[in-house]
């Protein structure tokens, strides 16, 4: 009895068709394919497509191209190094250009001047696009850097400044003031670091020749001290002196030799000879104390004092020779660094709103949501599928 009933449930078992796996899948697909589903995707482009159409605000762009020129001329760059290396001076002096707009200084200056927040967070403008009517600092920033957008030529150096505003008037106005303050801070930081250098040395340029002057003071002081216009010429002189003497005392040495041949001690010319010997030691001696002496200055060491000074202020003259002509070296090279911006397309008024770009914007999001409802549709029509096999 039990194998005859098992094989009439195996029997029953053959005669029932089995469903298909792909078969489950399709209808699972097919289930969670369809207009009720997909209406939703519809419906948030036609209501986004209703807020373009009659609540969003038109937003204006004025572009202008700056160049930052540096007053020396970079004739020795090998044409298209630059493009290699990537790192020029018109390159880096772009880096801090575009930061310097993006800035909280360049924020706070539009803020001032042209009342840049008051303009975006008006409510004559959608509510989506205008700013918050009290925002943070920070979210100031940020939506005013959403508004002002930096791009640089790797080629050619170029700075494209863009400025979006709700009006055309007021998009063309930030740009003509973000240029005015933009060529006042590239002029301020040239000038500032020149003016630094330029300082700099002309303090050493100063300092130097406050030292030639307290050397020649000392010079003159000492030379009336001594009573002496030139201490090497007056040695000189008086070694000239010592060896007259010298001579002239030798010669009457040798006349009283001869005389006291022939005459007595007593004779008169033999007495004046030797009177006259005593008188040129004693002078000779007098002559040589000066030049060499140990109870006062001797002229010796007033000459090797004076030498001294000399020497410290020729070298003094020179040093301050060699400032002056670092001095204009300087301010050639200060010349060479200063910056100057060029403006090589001013800011226009623009006649056509760029902003927002509706139909863009509408496909680009059809597509997205389209893209993210097949892939829901196909996680949920899988995790059925595991859920029934």
């Amino acid at each position: 009895m039990k194998d005859t009933l098992i094989k009439a449930k195996n029997t029953l078992g053959a005669l029932v068709p089995k469903k298909k796996k792909g078969r489950v899948v399709s209808d699972i697909r097919g289930s969670l394919l369809t207009f009720d589903t997909y209406r939703w995707v519809l419906l948030s482009v036609f209501v986004v497509a209703l807020y373009y159409m009659f609540m969003a605000s038109d937003r204006y762009q004025s572009t202008a191209t700056l160049f930052i020129k540096s007053a020396e001329a970079d004739a020795a760059t090998i044409p298209g190094l630059q493009l290699i290396s990537g790192n020029s001076a018109e390159q880096q002096d772009g880096s801090v250009l575009t930061a310097y707009i993006h800035s909280y200084a360049m924020l706070d200056y539009l803020d001032d001047k042209i009342k840049i927040g008051e303009h975006f967070s008006s409510s004559e403008w959608d509510i989506i696009s205008r700013m918050e009517t009290s925002p943070s600092r920070e979210g100031f920033l940020d939506y005013y850097r959403s508004r002002i957008s930096i791009s640089s030529s790797l080629d050619s150096s170029l700075i494209e400044v863009r400025a979006q505003a709700f009006t055309p008037e007021f998009a063309k106005l930030i740009l003509d003031e973000i240029i005015m303050e933009a060529e006042r801070f590239v002029n301020e930081v040239g000038q500032r670091i020149a003016k630094d250098q330029i300082s700099f040395i002309e303090g050493e340029v100063a300092r130097a020749q406050d030292n030639i002057s307290g050397l020649r003071d000392n010079i003159l002081k000492f030379q009336n001290e001594n009573n002496l216009l030139d201490p090497e010429a007056s040695g000189i002189a008086l070694q000239t002196a010592v060896n007259t003497l010298e001579a002239e005392l030798i010669q009457l040495r040798a006349t009283e030799k001869v005389q006291s041949g022939f005459l007595n001690d007593q004779a008169a010319e033999l007495v004046a000879t030797r009177a006259r010997i005593d008188a040129l030691e004693e002078q000779m001696e007098l002559e040589r104390a000066k030049l060499v002496s140990e109870d006062t200055t001797s002229l010796n060491e007033t000459f090797a004092e004076f030498t001294q000074m000399k020497f410290d202020l020729d070298f003094a003259g020179q040093i301050y020779a060699t400032t002056l002509a670092g001095a204009e070296r300087a301010r050639v090279e200060a010349y060479k660094k200063l910056k100057y911006l060029v403006v090589v397309s001013p800011a226009f008024l623009p006649e056509d709103a760029k902003y927002p770009r509706a139909i863009y914007n509408l496909i680009t999001m059809f597509i997205a949501l389209s893209l993210a409802y097949g892939i829901i549709v196909m996680i949920i029509a899988t995790i059925r599928e595991h859920r029934d096999v």
